[in-house]
């Protein structure tokens, strides 16, 4: 008996800005996890960045997933994180 379902392909993130934002952003790529370094790389940042747990404390960032000892970030989160945070303008408290 042949096997009809088509196996899940683990998508692995790309580790250049470039790659990864264009995977993240890109709604056709099947969902992937990226750790905090793959977060911090794709916002432009230090991937040492103490930013993310920053973010993970104050409940700013995106929704994350820990697993174990390990935090992970679903690729369609940041995504939506990305759209969510775009503004149109600056207001005079912002910097």
């Amino acid at each position: 008996m042949e096997n009809t379902q088509q196996e899940d392909q683990e998508v692995q993130p790309e580790g250049t800005k470039q790659n990864l934002l264009e995977q993240v952003l890109d709604p056709k790529t099947p969902v992937f996890l990226l750790s905090a370094q793959n977060l911090m790389t794709l916002m432009g940042l230090s991937p040492t960045s103490p930013t993310a747990g920053e973010w993970r404390r104050d409940g700013r960032g995106p929704a994350f997933i820990k697993i174990g000892k390990f935090i992970r970030y679903r690729s369609d989160v940041v995504r939506q994180f990305l759209i969510d945070s775009t503004m149109q303008k600056s207001g005079a408290s912002d910097e």
